[in-house]
């Protein structure tokens, strides 16, 4: 066999292993993404929460929703020291929201969080990280939603937080 003829056999086989490779190594990428948001929903501990093992309940269809109109989260957790988020409503009746929704994007589970009372129309939200060496360093999304009294999950509004160790 010459060589033009050899080569037009080798190089999409070789393209093709290029290829699979290249998705091998997304798919690990997003497995590892996975498995580190779990590890930081078990090791997040939000004032008044509780784990929830199922996906984060959908934002509500009908009535009026309360949506976060504003997030002041820090842009970093120390491992074990305590942060607060503060969210912001426009919501016609704050006192109404007493629970929020809390998922780090990527888990498959969630915290809810009861016990959130407005001033206003600014909640605190506290937090902590617990120590894990895994998360340090690394960069996350949370995802945040109000849960009013009549039931009703609102629009979730995101942010993102690297953890760094203590």
């Amino acid at each position: 066999m010459n060589s033009a003829l050899r080569s037009c056999y080798i190089v999409p086989v070789l393209i093709m292993g290029l290829a699979m490779m290249s998705c091998a190594s997304t798919n690990n990428a997003e497995e590892l993404a996975g498995v580190l948001a779990e590890r930081l929903t078990d090791k997040l501990e939000v004032d008044g929460g509780a784990l929830i093992d199922a996906p984060a309940p959908a934002t509500g269809s009908s009535g009026e929703i309360p949506v976060i109109t504003g997030i002041n989260a820090p842009a970093f957790a120390v491992m074990e020291q305590s942060f607060d988020v503060l969210v912001t409503t426009d919501y016609s009746d704050p006192g109404r929201i007493n629970r929020a929704v809390v998922e780090v994007e990527g888990s498959i589970r969630h915290i809810h969080a009861a016990g959130v009372s407005f001033d206003g129309t600014i909640a605190r939200i506290s937090m902590v990280v617990h120590q894990d060496d895994a998360l340090a360093g690394e960069t996350f999304t949370l995802r945040l939603a109000l849960h009013s009294d009549d039931d009703v999950i609102g629009q979730y509004a995101s942010f993102d937080m690297r953890v760094d160790g203590p």
